[in-house]
């Protein structure tokens, strides 16, 4: 995803913020990178619970948000699985992609 953002001239590091959580009304997202600057969004990501509401919305609508389709859509699936030796309805949210 970087070359593909850094090829057409824009910035990487405000890609996430500009491209996707903006146009979602995600306001208070905070992506850490890993050591060479890449994004992950495997652990170090923070926003509020609103905003981080909004971004599972996005993924269980498939990418489309008010009928526009966003590039979340592709970056993986949202998997929802009982948790492990529960008897009441228990889901855990795991992205991957």
């Amino acid at each position: 995803m970087r070359d593909n953002v850094e090829a057409q001239g824009e910035q990487y590091l405000t890609f996430p913020q500009r491209e996707l959580f903006d146009k979602i009304g995600a306001r208070n997202f905070v992506l850490e990178t890993d050591a060479w600057g890449n994004f992950i969004m495997t652990g170090f990501d923070y926003g509020s619970a609103r905003d981080w509401a909004r971004f599972g919305l996005l993924h269980l609508r498939d990418g489309v948000w008010r009928g526009q389709a966003h590039p979340a859509g592709g970056l993986g699936e949202v998997h929802l699985h009982a948790g492990a030796g529960r008897q009441e309805p228990s889901a855990t949210a795991v992205c991957s992609g």
